[in-house]
């Protein structure tokens, strides 16, 4: 798997901020409809449209997924392919941490809450789901270590239309601000 095509045997891992991204996302939603109906003002619509796409690229589109031979690390504006047999360590502290030679790549998709990260770790999947995710990426990689999988290089790619979007939005919200 190359890019950030999912396939049907990639396993992928629920993002940290699923809820508070949702919510986000609805209230802006909210906010720029009531604003229409109301014949309200443009960069308010503005500001809630975009306000919502920042919602979405920073907490509903990170995430991580595992394939046989690769980690797959969609972060806000790209998407990172790891192969595992390149990965040196696995860490999850306040975010997922895998090292690559010298180069750390990191994804805030999965990690632990604080008070999570300063107490020990109980290794209990069904309480710590960052632990899970850790232990199934090792594993992973474990069997990519095994059959003598070729480390390959990390690629990236960019989400051009999240970049896009944003990118428009945040034009229009500057530019209904100074008409208004």
């Amino acid at each position: 798997m190359r890019g950030e095509s999912a396939s049907p045997e990639t396993e992928w891992f629920s993002p940290a901020g699923l809820a508070t991204g949702v919510a986000g996302v609805i209230v802006a939603a909210v906010v720029a409809i009531v604003t229409l109906v109301e014949s309200g003002p443009a960069w308010l619509v503005a500001a809630a449209l975009l306000f919502g796409a920042i919602v979405y690229v920073s907490s509903l589109r990170p995430r991580a997924g595992l394939t046989s031979s690769e980690l797959v690390l969609r972060q806000m504006f790209s998407t990172e392919v790891v192969p595992l047999s390149s990965i040196g360590t696995v860490r999850v502290g306040r975010m997922l941490e895998v090292t690559v030679g010298a180069t750390r790549y990191r994804s805030a998709a999965v990690g632990r809450t604080l008070r999570r990260s300063i107490r020990p770790r109980e290794r209990d999947p069904l309480k710590v789901p960052a632990d899970y995710v850790e232990d199934r990426i090792l594993a992973k990689r474990a069997d990519a270590t095994a059959r003598a999988d070729e480390p390959g290089p990390v690629t990236r790619t960019w989400a051009w239309p999240e970049i896009v979007v944003v990118a428009v939005l945040a034009v229009a919200f500057v530019i209904t601000l100074f008409l208004a």
